[in-house]
């Protein structure tokens, strides 16, 4: 079954063409590694796949059996640097706030539990962790599992994993293979 169907795409950024051309299948099961060189436009790739950036000029564009794809809709998980404010004068900085981790999503968290609790064991996080006081890598493990508390069936991820020790990686690629046997997904 296909995920992703993308025919002839085209993306301008003020008029200037990031993307010409871009043909790609995604069936269930794969895993796509996007390379090359940077400002080739892998990441815009990505943001206009997950609904982030609106593309208009494709011959076809399906995402889930979607022609209009959002972040965390349907099945659809993006994990990139969301997390991130760019101050004019300072340039980026991460969005951090006196909060626990188990009370961020509060909501979200309760209604999926059973998940929350099983990526909390592959992520080695601590829900009391106060947002403000973490590393980034530890800032990043809640923030992925946050973003896929919610049963996901493509996951999308732009040079999101680079901060996360290898052993949490390991174990998070293991997670991500188990989870999309199980829902038939691709990442």
């Amino acid at each position: 079954m296909k995920l992703a169907n993308i025919v002839n795409l085209e993306y301008k950024y003020f008029k200037q063409p990031i993307l010409t051309d871009i043909n790609l299948k995604i069936n269930q099961g794969d895993k796509i590694l996007l390379i090359g060189p940077n400002g080739a436009g892998k990441s815009t790739l990505l943001r206009v796949m997950s609904g982030m950036h609106m593309a208009s000029n494709f011959k076809e564009f399906k995402i889930l059996n979607k022609y209009s794809p959002h972040d965390q809709f349907d099945g659809l998980s993006y994990l990139g640097n969301r997390w991130v404010r760019n101050i004019s004068f300072m340039g980026p900085s991460p969005y951090m706030a006196d909060i626990k981790a188990g009370e961020m999503s509060k909501k979200l968290q309760k209604e999926y539990k059973k998940r929350r609790d099983k990526l909390v064991k592959v992520l080695e996080i601590d829900l009391n962790w106060k947002m403000h006081e973490i590393s980034d890598g530890q800032r990043k493990r809640v923030q992925i599992m946050l973003s896929l508390l919610k049963p996901f069936k493509f996951v999308l991820i732009d040079e999101f994993l680079s901060e996360l020790d290898i052993v949490v990686r390991d174990k998070f690629f293991k997670y991500l293979i188990d989870e999309c046997k199980l829902r038939k997904g691709a990442f």
